[in-house]
């Protein structure tokens, strides 16, 4: 099946491919995207995740882990792994900052770099099947143009498929016992870069150095049984202390998440293009399939398609298959992992595989499971140019594979079209008011209302990417201002420590306390509550489509532009109150007293008063929607409800409807209070007791928009 090289790769075959590889880096992406001080490409979804998290760790002074990042989820700890922000090429930046601009990524020279090196050892993975070298090189540019590599480009630290490629290869080349020390090196070091970059590689490259070296002790009698062993419990080991150094275990962050099952690949992963192709249609697997998508492209697939023939009349001799028999069997390991549950064909699940659960924490630790399937992508594309260098003509096998090459090419246009459009957007959404220029003097942080934790925990915490999309405009704001920030979107969260930090800053709101060095960013639905909780402590207005709001006290020049006239449309300041009483948390109760613990239906009366405690006192005019009922043996019966010192009677009937209470010039008060009238209607059971169930309340405060700052 394999020739194995008699030859070496040169150095300068190693240059053409390196050169080749930013060859196809020009025609994917734009040029612009080098620029270390451009960073409209990065500003959407889990490129600014990356970008914000370089930025703040370049921020932060050095300690142990590595990582640390103290002032990005403020008041908690994070890390730039969970970033995704590639630790040790942001720690190698970070060293020599004092030599770098102001405005830094490093992010397009990585791509450049992950297209070189993809060049580089995808050479040296298909010269370990051929000894052709001229096909291989002209083989190179179908790995360049590998749909799972080109389709990474939203997480740009997982663009590093030369990592799989380079433990194939060294899988897969020749290793002489006296090379044992070399190779032992070279996978100790692919073990920290990978470890390094992403942990699904990490993983990829834990699984195939682990049967490289069963093939070891079992083929190559290179290596006893007990040195085998002990250098890949070495590996698992010097992965597990990498992470540690740039601090996964620190920051508190469970591994684990949920999904797992969804962001699969499906059976038919190899011909499904997706939106890639220009020629076939895509098939109807689900969206989050795209994690596990290996479309091969039309070039390759009928380049597979000449190599059968060859392969075919291949003669498989037994040293073939026992040298490569671990390989397959990690590789078709992961597959099935790829493949997940359900198992789908074309989008459409055919059987679910139970048993998962057996393997906990892997599942949940790496619910995108889709993605494992790329050693055996690039394992099929060695195989499919091993069938290529058969043919019994080298001039027929280069021409089959240049117009192959062509073919793919042209099929990829969607893709590749897509990928120079998004690398060439402008910046949108950048703060341009000169008033938050110089902030640092005069605040210490930024805090968005809610806080902003992208799939983190609920229900103190807002899991999108924040109200006007806030969260990549005012992180870059306080990266560059050296503030502390609230929000963050992270790949883990430590869920109890930021729903406790969610809850805590919402609680301090409620009280009323404002922090005179911090810049509020309120979401617009949040603006009324905000301003209920805050009362004429803080000035809002708005500035580049958000509102901004800052302590009156605060002296600073951006509390001096608030204080001018609404820019935009009016700010509308009134408030609902929703008191669904099957909810928990919700950010306006300070307290039920006098009721019984929430039900699937509702609160129940437990005494004669039962009150509503607010957050804030309410004043004005208050409109409140009830819809409540008796219960038990209480047939049609009234209640009353006070706001203030002003009181209604309602009338509940046996069927619950909504009820419309308005209470006008309230001066202040904190309270709803709910009683039970005496009387002969009083809604009371048999016994006495009150028999009264609200199923649902909803407050207004009826206020004039504002045109003038809060």
């Amino acid at each position: 099946m394999i020739s194995e090289p008699r030859r070496p790769v040169g150095a300068r075959v190693l240059l053409a491919a390196a050169a080749l590889g930013a060859l196809w880096f020009c025609v994917v992406y734009p040029l612009r995207i080098l620029n270390p001080s451009n960073f409209d490409w990065l500003l959407s979804a889990d490129r600014a995740e990356a970008l914000v998290g370089w930025l703040f760790f370049r921020n932060e002074p050095w300690r142990l882990p590595l990582g640390s990042i103290t002032s990005m989820v403020w008041p908690l700890q994070t890390t730039v792994a969970l970033s995704d922000s590639i630790p040790w090429l942001a720690t190698f930046f970070k060293l020599v900052l004092p030599a770098m601009p102001g405005q830094f990524q490093f992010f397009g020279i990585w791509l450049l770099g992950c297209f070189m090196a993809q060049a580089v050892f995808g050479l040296l993975l298909l010269h370990a099947w051929t000894d052709r070298v001229d096909l291989s090189l002209l083989g190179t540019s179908f790995l360049l143009l590998s749909p799972p590599l080109l389709g990474r480009y939203p997480h740009l630290s997982l663009c590093a498929h030369w990592q799989i490629l380079a433990a194939l290869w060294l899988y897969c080349r020749t290793t002489p016992p006296t090379a044992q020390g070399r190779i032992a090196a070279g996978w100790a070091g692919l073990t920290v870069i990978a470890a390094s970059t992403h942990p699904y590689l990490a993983a990829m490259v834990l699984m195939i150095g682990a049967a490289a070296h069963v093939r070891y002790w079992l083929w190559d009698r290179s290596l006893s049984r007990g040195h085998a062993l002990a250098r890949m419990v070495g590996m698992a080991a010097l992965c597990v202390g990498t992470w540690a150094v740039w601090g996964y275990w620190s920051s508190g962050a469970s591994p684990s998440a949920t999904g797992f099952g969804r962001y699969t690949a499906d059976l038919l992963t190899f011909i499904d293009p997706r939106y890639y192709s220009a020629f076939l249609p895509a098939l109807p697997t689900s969206e989050q399939q795209w994690e596990g998508n290996s479309y091969l492209g039309l070039g390759l697939m009928l380049l597979a398609v000449v190599a059968v023939l060859p392969l075919a009349r291949l003669r498989i001799r037994r040293d073939m298959v026992l040298r490569y028999l671990p390989l397959i069997t990690v590789t078709s390991a992961m597959l099935i992992f790829a493949i997940g549950t359900p198992v789908t064909l074309a989008g459409r699940p055919l059987f679910h595989v139970h048993g998962w659960g057996l393997l906990d924490p892997l599942p949940a630790a790496f619910r995108s499971s889709g993605r494992f399937i790329w050693p055996a992508y690039y394992l099929l594309v060695a195989i499919v140019f091993a069938g290529v260098a058969l043919l019994p003509s080298a001039r027929v096998a280069m021409a089959v594979t240049a117009v192959a090459l062509g073919v793919q090419v042209l099929d990829l246009r969607p893709l590749l079209h897509r990928l120079h459009e998004e690398s060439d957007r402008p910046r949108t959404d950048s703060l341009i008011s000169p008033s938050f220029h110089d902030s640092r003097p005069f605040f210490d942080a930024v805090q968005l209302v809610p806080r902003v934790a992208v799939d983190g925990p609920m229900p103190f915490c807002y899991r999108g990417w924040g109200p006007a999309n806030a969260l990549i405009p005012f992180s870059l704001f306080a990266a560059r201002e050296r503030l502390r920030f609230n929000s963050a979107k992270l790949a883990r969260w430590p869920e109890q420590q930021v729903a406790a930090a969610c809850r805590a800053a919402m609680d301090s709101l409620k009280a009323g306390i404002l922090n005179e060095r911090t810049i509020y960013i309120v979401g617009e639905p949040f603006a009324g509550i905000f301003a209920w909780w805050i009362g004429d402590k803080a000035v809002c207005n708005r500035l580049d489509g958000h509102i901004v709001c800052v302590a009156r006290s605060n002296p600073s020049p951006l509390r001096a532009a608030l204080s001018g006239p609404i820019q935009g449309a009016p700010i509308d300041r009134s408030v609902e109150l929703d008191f669904t009483n099957r909810t928990k948390d919700n950010p306006a109760v300070l307290s039920f007293m006098g009721w019984t613990r929430p039900r699937p239906n509702g609160r129940e009366m437990a005494d004669t008063l039962a009150d509503i405690r607010l957050a804030a006192p309410l004043a004005g005019t208050v409109i409140l929607e009830i819809t409540a009922s008796p219960t038990g043996s209480a047939s049609d019966c009234t209640l009353l409800v006070s706001v203030g010192g002003t009181s209604r009677r309602l009338a509940l009937a046996v069927r619950p409807s909504i009820n419309v209470l308005r209470f006008d010039d309230i001066v202040a008060t904190d309270t709803v209070r709910l009683s039970l009238p005496s009387g002969e209607r009083s809604c009371r059971s048999v016994n006495g007791a009150p028999a009264v169930r609200l199923t649902h309340m909803l407050i207004r405060l009826q206020r004039r928009p504002d045109t003038h700052p809060l």
